[in-house]
């Protein structure tokens, strides 16, 4: 495996493995003052997200974590541009009837049961504040 994928691995389970409280501070321990600066702030975002799938009309909406990390770098006149990387997100929906394989056997032991679709996702958001 690469080395920068083995570092880019080793930095994510760290930042799922501590408290988002101090995650700030034990990254600027370990690469220095080179991330926080006046022109460019680092720090770990989380929080939870709700998601639905629209295409079906008895899906319900699901409750997710989401973590990843955030930069901020500084323009001029308050405004700024954010991005970063949302590393752990689940999306989907609940819910949802169960369809027909064309197995008769298969599909009697699901008849009464229901559906729920995770996807697995990063999101790598660009913002102007």
């Amino acid at each position: 495996m690469n080395k920068l994928i083995k570092f880019f691995i080793g930095v994510l389970l760290l930042f799922i493995s501590i408290k988002p409280s101090h995650g700030q501070i034990l990254i600027s321990l370990l690469f220095g003052d080179a991330l926080n600066s006046e022109k460019i702030e680092f720090g770990l975002a989380g929080g939870v997200n709700r998601s639905y799938l629209n295409d079906i009309p008895e899906a319900k909406g699901m409750n997710n974590f989401n973590l990843g990390f955030y930069f901020h770098i500084y323009l001029k006149n308050s405004s700024y541009l954010s991005t970063g990387v949302m590393v752990k997100s689940t999306v989907g929906a609940s819910g949802m009837p169960t369809y027909s394989i064309g197995d008769e056997d298969f599909d009697s032991l699901f008849v009464d049961g229901s559906l729920t679709k995770k996807i697995n996702c990063f999101y790598v958001p660009i913002m102007f504040h």
